[in-house]
Formats: C-alpha cells, structure tokens, sequence
C-alpha cells in the first residue's frame, strides 16, 4: 500500500502546470514521490484564477473522478483513500527568483535521503506523508510553500467531519494569518467555534480568541477532510453521485471560471464555522462575487450546514517555514535552526549547490544558489540564482539576480530588488529594485506604454524589461538595469517580455545532481536515512569513490551515534561488495539500545528474609496487528504501534519463575520444561557465553546481572558479592527456577515474557512491592540486546497487561509504550470465541535470523521496507478501529489477513516451503490465518470461515496429528490478567 493513494498539486495555470509535470516526473526517480501512487497536476481552469477555495473543489472532483469512477456513492470514492492536495499555485510575484520554477521547487539547505539537493517539495511532501492519516481514509489540503514539520507533532487527524491544524502563536502574527476560536473541550479535542481573517488585536479579543496565555491558534493552511466531508463539500457545490456537475452549480460556475476567485476561508471554512450566521457570510461575499456566484455560494453554504459536519481544530506546536518572499527565503536558507529536515549540504550556508567565491561585508546576508561564477563582489545582501559565469560580478546593495533558460542557447536573466513586489502596481507605489515603477519608463528612455502596455496592469510582473539571448548579454543587461540604466539602443528596439510572459515560457529542466561522497558521513550523523543501495551504486561509479571509502573508514572510527555507525558499516560493505561486517552493524545497534542500560556497581542487601519465595506468572500473547514496528531501531526512528492480546493456554498463564533465597553463597539456576540446571560458585559460571541465544542459561544469566543481584564483570569475587546481598554478615544464595509450558519455538513471545517476568520475580526478592510494569518493558529490551537476540517491546507488553490492547510509542530514544486497553464487543468475541483456533505446526521457528534480516533492510534505507513498516504502523490503527470503534469481525479479519501479507513482504522467510506444505491445507478453511511473532514456524492463529469449515479445519489437525504428533490444537482463552504474584499451576 502507498503512502498516499493520490497527489494533487494545483497550478495558476496550464504553462505553469506542464512545467510541474516536468519536475514530477524527474522527481519520480528519487524522494517522498516514490511513496505516492497517482500524481495530478490541475490547472486553474480556462487559464484564470479561481482561487484557494475553488481549486479544493475542483481537486476534490477530479480525486472522485479517478479513485472511484464507479463508485456508488461520493463517499465511498474517498473511503479507504489518502489523497493529499497541495496548493501552489500562486505565481511566485514576492520570490521573483523562483516565478519560473515555482516557489513549491525552491531549494533548501538539505539533502534528500539519497543525499541530493532538496527542494521546498521534498521536504513538504515527505513531512506529510509521515503523519498518521486517519484509518477510514482522508484527503489532506495544505499550502505548498510552508513547511511545518508536522510529522514530529503527531498530530491526532482521525475524527470524522473537518479537521483543521494550528499552531501557537502572538497577537503580532494574527494580524497576518486566520486564527481559531475553540469551544472548551468537554471530551477529547476541541471544536471550532470561531474564525477570524487577519483580524486586529481588539477584534480578537471581543471574538474570545485568545487563550489563558494571551496567544492564539493560528492556522497553518492545513485541513483533514474525512471521506464523508469531502463528499459533503462536492454534493453542497452541485456534484452528483458519480461525481457529474449540475448545471449552473457553484461547481459548473468554478469550472468555466465564470465567478470570482473563491477563497478556501473565507467561503469554505467560514461556510462551517458555527459563529458565522448566513447574514455575515453575505455580507462578505457580496462585493467578491457576480450575483449568480453569491446564489450559489448561499446555497453551497447552507447546504454545508445542513449536512452539520463536525468541524474540530488540532492545535500543535509546529514549526511555520514559509519561503513566500524573497526575505523569507534568504533568511530560512542562512539560519541554521530553521531546518530539522537532515543537513546543509556545505559549510558554507551561503553556497546552495554552487562554485563561487563571495566577497561582501561582513554583516550582509547573500545566498548564491545553483550558480557558477567567478568572484561575485555585493555591496550588501545580494540573491544569485542560477548565473554560469567566469567574468567578476558585482550587485548594488538589496538586490538580486537569476538566470533562466528559454530554448537551447536563448536566456533571460530577471534583475529585482530583495524588497521588490511584483504584485504592487506603479500607482500604488510599486518598485523595481531602488527605482519607483512609475518613473522607470522614463529613467530609461523608453516611452511609458513601451513598458507598460495600455490595457494591462502597471506592475513589475507585466514590466516588459527583459531580451531573450545569450547568457552574457542577458547578465550584461540585468546588472544596468539594477543602476537604472538603459542597457542600449539595441535594448530598447528589441521585442522585450515581462516576468509573466518568461513563466510561460522557460524550460523546466530539473537540475540534475550528483551525490557528492563527502557529504555521506555528515548526511549520515544528522540522522538521515538513506536508500543506502541506491547510494552504493552511485559511489561505485564515481571517481571519488577511494575517497568516499576512506571517509567512510574515518568516519567509523570517530565512534557517531551507534545508528550512523550502523548505517555507515553497511554502506562501507556494499562498496566493497562484502558480507562480513553485517555483524558489526548489528552490534552497532545494540550499542545504541544499550545507552540506557545501567548496571549496578555494587549489590545492596536484599529486604527479603532468609529462605523466602517470591513467584511470578504471565499469560504469553498473541499479536493480531503492527508487528515489527516494535523492532528497535525502527521504533525509535519511525515510532511503533501494535495490537495483541494476552492468552491462557489451557486456562493457565503458562510463563513462571521463582525465586527463594538461600543460606548458602551460590546461584542455582533451573528450567523445569527443559530439565536443566546450573550452579555457580564463580562470576565466570554465570557470564554470558559469546554464542548468545544457544546457551539455554543466558536469559537468567542477563537478568541477574541486570538486577544487580551477581556483577557484570567475571573479575569479581561472587562470594563477596552475595554477602553484601545478605547484609553483610550472613551468607546468602539465590535459586532460581523458570518455566514455560509452551511448545519451543512457538511464536508467542515466550522467551521476551518469560524475561519480564523473571525481571518481575527479581525486583521482588530485591523488595520491590509493586511490579513496574513501564520499566519492566524497558529493561526486557535492554535484556535481549544483552543477549543478543535483539526484539522489540510488544512481546513483553503482551504478557504484561492483560486482554486486547493497543501500545504505541514515538520516534525517540525513550521507547516507553503507552497501553491502551481495547474493549472486545459482542460481534468480535463472538467470532474469537466461535471460530478463532491457535494450532501448533510441530515446526520450531528462531526468530533471531530474521529479525536481522529485517533490521538491516531498515538500516539499507530500503524504500519498499519504509512503506511496510508505515503500513504496519497503519494496520495496527486499523485493528484497534475494528475491535475498539466498530466491533466488526470482517474489518478485523481483513487486518489480520493484511498483517500476514505485510509479515511476508518483509521477509519472505516468514513462510517457506516447509511451513507452507504443514499450513496450507488449513488454511483453505481461514477467513485470515497468521504465525504469531516473526514467522518460519510456531503456532498457527486462524479464524475459520464459518462452523462448517471450523470443523473441517479440525479434521485436517487430526490428520496432520497422526503424522506428526506435535501437531495439536490448543485451548486458548483471553487472559483477564496480565503479570501477576503467587503461584501458578502447570502442566
């Protein structure tokens, strides 16, 4: 599955929407766009502006016309669907720069994940793509030209109606943005009350719109319409069921352009903003429509309320990077803290993808970008886009310049003040550069309507200024034009065209760039996580690549972060085309794992009395959705979500240990299902075995060191040791036993459980009350990366808590999963209790080795793995809707089924041959069928289709039984308690 099902950029009109189509298409090879399945560029209709509001309309439309053209509804067109609107298309008149290429391609600062340049579009779409959309579908709208970094908010979209986005911010802002106004929140998030346009600060406080803080909402141009609202939003504009247009619809109208722009605030949002009565609406649509547009936009509005949509804001703190004038750009590009997204790719922020050399004092603010130049001499701030010139360069103070190319040798370079406003007009005060508009014409000897044509507006963006040719003649031109000086007569006869006329016309190459080697290791410690086979290729090609090698080897040895070291072993291994360092990798994570991991120094003495027992018990579990989102260190880059449940097996909860203090200065260690034991009289005895896993007794070794009941270091004395533990006077001793009445290699979280619960047992003899079950997950975790099995933290979660629940975390270092309890309803106990059976295949499964597998495909940056583990993450939401929300065994069915598939697809090792022949002769009888855990064995968790395949399915474990009595159904039933003390019968 896709991130996004549908991407809708809109353009100002057709030229500049062919040219977006170009950048697309060269974009489709690396970057966010590979995650998104459909892309859709519209176009402004009949080539004038319909503004904000009219072009959603329309690109709710045309999602409806592609996603379901024989829907039977409009909402189930949108059901299931991410589509994803990106408005952009404003001409760019305050960024004059970038008019040709569009601001949404302006470049940043950054690398993409394969370590190229990144423009303003990479870093939007990528963000937008790893939010949670909401698990019924959703169309997300958004300005192009803000990055938000919502993402790392994790803001909470799935509500049914409209969902708008805000951050925190001044009365100094409001007065240039719209703001919310939120009724108190009885239960969960808010709901809008109010909105308010630009609005001063007496306004905003007779509105009630400022908090206990003195702040606001403001809003960030982001709104989640669920599949009902943007059905609801085409239906109020005239569309009919398989999305056709009634005749004189506000739809029809926006169609052939024949109403005035139509605002997204003003006569959408304020349409369903509950303050605004049907009067004041009139009143503001009355002097921005014809009259047959305010008829339909009244109709549109009131058939919007008649739908009552619920209409909720989402106030977050984001940040708000808006690159809509040329300040603003220069100013994002030059501070180091606006961008979170990965890294500038040179020390020099000045230098955005060139090879000049800057002279200018010492306070002035330039950015070259693009460009290839000699010395490039400012007076002041300076902007140089995409200039290719030997010669010396020198800029007037506040100004700029920017090369595009027209056909195959034909250049126009645009000259423009850092201040300039290609919107204002000459009579109103417009300036070009440090000239008034008004006396420009005149200044260069032209006559007036030789500048401005008579009929047009009297603006910098329709000054005919520009002479299309070669590039030094083009730049000679410009650098006059900045002095305000006539360049030639030959100039002043040519057929010169204006900065509206060039958007038309210039070519939309995208810049081709090439990984530059040196970068990686930078790109690498700023967290970034790129297609590393990809990048290997790249390198392998490059003449640099010796180069890049020792860097690489430098870069290790620096000891970064243990996931940059980890990415940084791989990549190291693919240039050499060799396998061996997998495992350096590996322990690379490990490392990273256990920076949380203290050990104590010295014992303290135990609180518990001599010969005491302490015993605990856990049911084990059974994961149904968002496995492997739990691994860390795709947890801790990506955050994870799950859902289990806890089991009996045969009524019990079959995972024990005990611990009993003894008189005597040993550690006795015991596991009664495989009749083993071990005494240890030495710290050596009870170290762990560098082969890990394969020594039966490394579990207990890890948890007794990490309780600090024996040292960590074999040079210790044991007996000293435990006779601190018995308080310094009496020898003390430790026995301890475990349990796990599981068929090996189950799938169940066995050993994970069996772990947080001999931890359990352990704070328990050390006097510890009541278990920690947050810090019993954590320390579970650190345990098996001490072992060396690696493993996430859902399995302990499972056996922690009882019945169904839902545990998610964020992306970071601290992987606490937040548990919530999901309530089974009567349809979907029915159908666990009815038709759900748990059947062991007789064939053991390790599920270290996949695991690893797994780990490093994460590591690789493999972009089909990020879109599982996005999907796995999606899958668990979805699971908790089916069970928590709707109760609805076939969406649960569906879930699980999808689940087995994403399992698959991330390791096909999942389900080989040998389990496929014991499986497949079930699974002709499941709804949906999954192993448990990693996959390659253990049980089998099927829902039968109906009783009658229930019992036939039976029958076929019968047979298999005969042939392999391990075989077996067995009696499972959901635990209505988790962890707890005492002792637990076993068979």
């Amino acid at each position: 599955m896709a991130a996004c099902d549908l991407l809708i950029i809109t353009a100002a009109n057709e030229q500049q929407a062919r040219q977006y189509r170009r950048r697309l298409a060269a974009s489709r090879r690396r970057g966010p766009l590979r995650d998104v399945a459909r892309t859709l560029v519209l176009a402004d209709p009949m080539g004038r502006r319909v503004g904000s509001g009219a072009a959603t309309l329309a690109a709710l439309l045309a999602a409806a016309r592609l996603l379901g053209p024989e829907a039977p509804s409009l909402e189930h067109a949108f059901a299931g669907r991410r589509v994803l609107v990106l408005h952009s298309g404003g001409d760019s008149r305050r960024l004059p720069a970038y008019a040709a290429a569009g601001k949404l391609f302006a470049p940043t600062p950054c690398l993409t994940r394969e370590g190229l340049p990144a423009t303003l579009f990479d870093l939007v779409l990528e963000d937008f793509l790893a939010i949670r959309w909401p698990v019924a579908g959703g169309t997300l709208v958004a300005a192009g030209d803000v990055l938000l970094n919502l993402a790392r908010c994790a803001p909470d979209l799935d509500a049914e109606g409209v969902t708008a986005v805000a951050c925190p911010g001044d009365l100094d802002r409001a007065a240039r943005h719209g703001v919310y106004v939120a009724a108190p929140a009885r239960h969960g998030r808010s709901k809008v009350r109010d909105f308010l346009q630009k609005a001063d600060a007496a306004t905003l406080r007779a509105r009630g719109a400022l908090d206990e803080r003195g702040g606001v909402a403001i809003d960030t141009g982001v709104l989640m319409l669920s599949p009902a609202a943007s059905a609801a939003w085409l239906r109020a504009a005239g569309a009919g069921r398989r999305a056709g247009i009634a005749r004189g619809s506000l739809l029809d109208l926006v169609s052939h352009a024949r109403c005035a722009p139509m605002d997204l605030y003003v006569h959408s949002i304020m349409a369903i903003t509950p303050a605004i009565t049907r009067a004041s609406f009139a009143a503001t649509i009355a002097t921005t429509a014809t009259n047959d547009a305010r008829r339909e936009l009244l109709r549109y509005r009131d058939q919007l309320r008649r739908e009552r949509l619920a209409f909720h804001v989402e106030r977050v703190p984001c940040d708000f990077i808006h690159v809509g004038t040329t300040r603003e750009f220069m100013h994002a590009t030059l501070e180091p803290s606006t961008w979170r997204s990965l890294v500038a790719p040179r020390d020099d922020r000045r230098l955005l993808h060139a090879a000049a050399t800057v002279k200018a004092p010492r306070d002035a603010k330039v950015v070259v970008e693009g460009a290839r130049a000699g010395v490039i001499r400012c007076e002041g701030d300076a902007l140089v886009v995409g200039v290719d010139t030997r010669a010396a360069m020198a800029l007037p103070a506040a100004t700029g310049l920017s090369c595009v190319r027209v056909g195959a040798k034909a250049w126009a370079c645009v000259a423009f003040g850092l201040d300039d406003d290609c919107k204002t007009r000459a009579e109103a005060g417009g300036r070009f550069a440090a000239f008034d508009l008004s006396s420009l014409a005149a200044r260069l000897g032209l006559p007036d309507d030789a500048l401005f044509p008579p009929g047009e507006e009297r603006s910098l963006w329709t000054a005919r200024l520009w002479r299309l040719g070669p590039k030094a003649r083009a730049l000679q031109e410009a650098h006059q034009l900045l002095r305000g000086i006539a360049p030639s007569n030959a100039w002043k006869r040519a057929a010169r065209i204006a900065l509206a006329d060039l958007v038309r016309l210039a070519r939309a190459d995208a810049t081709s760039y090439a990984i530059d080697p040196m970068s990686i290791p930078r790109l690498l410690e700023a967290g970034a996580r790129p297609d590393l086979r990809r990048v290997a290729v790249s390198l392998r090609a490059s003449p640099r690549r010796g180069k890049a090698a020792r860097s690489l080897e430098a870069f290790i040895r620096s000891a970064p972060a243990p996931l940059a070291e980890a990415r940084a072993i791989r990549l190291r291994s693919m240039l050499d085309q060799r396998t061996e360092h997998a495992g350096d990798a590996l322990a690379a994570v490990r490392r990273g794992v256990e920076q949380a991991l203290i050990v104590p120094a010295r014992p303290e003495p135990l609180a518990i009395a001599s010969r005491a027992t302490v015993s605990m018990h856990a049911p084990v579990r059974i994961d149904l959705a968002g496995g492997w989102s739990d691994t860390p260190p795709i947890c801790q880059e990506e955050g994870g979500a799950v859902v289990n449940m806890a089991v009996l097996l045969g009524g019990i909860a079959p995972i024990r240990a005990t611990v009993r203090r003894l008189d005597t200065p040993i550690v006795r260690i015991r596991s009664l299902d495989l009749a083993r034991s071990l005494e240890a009289t030495h710290t050596d005895e009870l170290a762990l075995a560098a082969d890990g896993p394969s020594d039966w007794a490394t579990l207990p070794k890890a948890a007794l060191i990490l309780s600090g009941l024996v040292p960590a270091s074999a040079g210790d004395d044991l007996t000293d040791w435990l006779r601190t533990l018995g308080g310094g006077h009496h020898p003390c001793g430790i026995d301890l036993s475990i349990e796990a009445a599981v068929p090996k290699g189950s799938g169940l979280g066995t050993s994970s459980i069996l772990a947080c619960t001999l931890l359990a047992a352990l704070d328990a003899f050390r006097g510890r009350a009541t278990p920690d079950l947050a810090s019993l997950a954590r320390r579970t975790t650190l345990l098996e990366q001490m072992m060396g099995t690696g493993g996430g933290w859902q399995d302990q979660c499972g056996g922690l808590h009882p019945g169904v629940k839902c545990a998610t975390t964020s992306p970071g270092a601290d992987q606490s999963p937040r548990v919530e309890p999901l309530r089974v309803g009567p349809r979907c106990r029915a159908m666990l209790q009815g038709r759900a059976i748990l059947v062991f295949t007789g064939i053991q499964r390790v599920a270290r080795d996949i695991l690893h597998h797994v780990v490093c495909r994460h590591l690789d940056g493999d972009p089909a793995a990020r879109r599982i583990f996005a999907d796995l993450r999606d899958n668990a939401m979805a699971m908790r809707h089916a069970i928590a929300t709707l109760d609805d065994p076939d969406l649960f069915t569906r879930e699980l089924a999808r689940y087995w598939s994403l399992k698959r697809a991330i390791d096909p090792g999942a389900y080989d041959a040998r389990v496929a022949r014991r499986v497949e002769p079930l699974l002709a009888h499941a709804a949906a069928a999954e192993l448990p855990g990693a996959g390659g064995g253990g049980f089998l968790f099927m829902i039968a289709k109906d009783a009658r395949h229930l019992a036939a399915a039976r029958r076929v474990i019968a047979r298999l039984g005969r042939d392999d009595p391990a075989v077996r159904e067995h009696a499972w039933s959901v635990a209505g308690r988790g962890l707890a003390a005492g002792p637990c019968r076993m068979t």
